[in-house]
């Protein structure tokens, strides 16, 4: 009888000391734009992104058909227009007229539109 109360109480204790998984926090990705950035010849651009608006200011004497701009996303994401990918500091854009970005979150289970306004201004100075 010692034996079997002894056996398990062994048992007991074994089977409480197995290492057991701690649940894994799943991450959650998101799918966020956060600034475009267009170089033209020395001057720098960038956009104020304002809910799922992302607004920036363009020179009317740039070629708006030809930009390539620098895209700042949450980790991991990707950006699409018209479903074709785009690498930011790499694909060359039209900003000639209004798009959307659509925003992929890195495990894709998040995608966010990004309405881009673009602006022409033809004062130099601002």
């Amino acid at each position: 009888m010692k034996r079997v109360f002894l056996l398990l109480t062994i048992s007991i204790i074994l089977i409480g000391c197995l290492e057991t998984e701690p649940d894994k926090e799943e991450k959650t990705y998101e799918a966020i734009l956060e600034l475009i950035t267009i170089h033209i010849d020395d001057e720098t651009y960038r956009s104020g992104v304002i809910g799922t608006t992302a607004e920036i200011i363009l020179p009317i004497s740039a070629d708006l058909e030809n930009l390539v701009p620098e895209l700042i996303l949450s980790e991991g994401a990707t950006a699409y227009i018209d479903g074709v990918l785009q690498i930011s500091g790499e694909t060359i854009t039209d900003f000639s007229e209004d798009f959307t970005y659509t925003i992929v979150s890195k495990d894709g289970e998040i995608s966010n539109d990004y309405f881009v306004d673009v602006i022409l201004n033809d004062n130099p100075d601002f």
